[in-house]
């Protein structure tokens, strides 16, 4: 899904136009422009905004920029769109050419090129530095026969590498989780005292999907879904 703004994250600016405000980001989800140009495969060049349909409502940021000629088009990964290469002519219109177009085509497929290239030696940095974490855990796991102590290591290891606040283990004492080993930034943060259902929410969760539970925002998810507050306990134990 569009976002409602767009940042601008990259930009050239000519001499003429230097003095103009610097705009950081740009109304997307609700601007007509900018789903016509997601939705295109090819460039959308409009060589006169002023009075164009896909600008309607939008006038006043349109006066105010100066633009009055857009040549737009999509950068793609993987056929899904992930950013847009504008070019505008400011104060008045301009016929584009198809030689232009074809040039701004070119380009933002060079840039998905790039990008992805730039996410792969991402990935390779991030998958390079998952296992040497790894590793070290494993390491310090090794190093004691105690099960007590070792689960206590992991948690230590693995809230200090990834710099959490909280970090623990569960175990299932009859119907309920028992927590057996934590790691803690602040004492007060403990919930070795909290004893939770096999029914709430997280564990529910992790039996039906058999996936990883990932919540951002959590005290979201709950102004969200009320009901899970009692069933989770999530807002008491601030889980991540």
């Amino acid at each position: 899904p569009i976002p409602e703004t767009i940042a601008i994250t990259h930009e050239y600016v000519a001499d003429c136009c230097a003095n103009r405000p610097s705009i950081r980001t740009a109304p997307a989800a609700r601007h007509p422009h900018v789903n016509a140009v997601a939705v295109s495969e090819r460039p959308l060049a409009i060589d006169d905004a002023q009075g164009h349909p896909l600008f309607a409502g939008f006038e006043e940021d349109l006066d105010a920029s100066g633009v009055r000629a857009i040549l737009a088009v999509t950068i793609r990964l993987a056929g899904q769109p992930i950013g847009f290469l504008s070019l505008h002519q400011c104060e008045q219109p301009r016929s584009w050419t198809q030689w232009e177009i074809d040039v701004g085509q070119s380009v933002a497929e060079q840039a998905a090129v790039a990008i992805r290239q730039a996410e792969l030696y991402r990935e390779a940095g991030e998958s390079a530095l998952r296992s040497a974490l790894v590793n070290q855990i494993i390491a310090s796991i090794r190093r004691s026969l105690d099960l007590n102590e070792t689960l206590q290591v992991a948690v230590q290891e693995l809230g200090r590498a990834l710099g959490a606040d909280r970090t623990y283990f569960r175990k299932l004492v009859g119907d309920e989780f028992v927590v057996v080993a934590e790691h803690l930034s602040d004492p007060s943060l403990s919930v070795s005292h909290i004893r939770t259902s096999m029914n709430d929410y997280i564990t529910t969760s992790l039996l039906e999907t058999h996936r990883t539970l990932l919540v951002d925002d959590v005290p979201g998810l709950i102004d969200a879904h009320p009901d899970l507050a009692a069933a989770a306990a999530l807002r008491a134990r601030g889980d991540h």
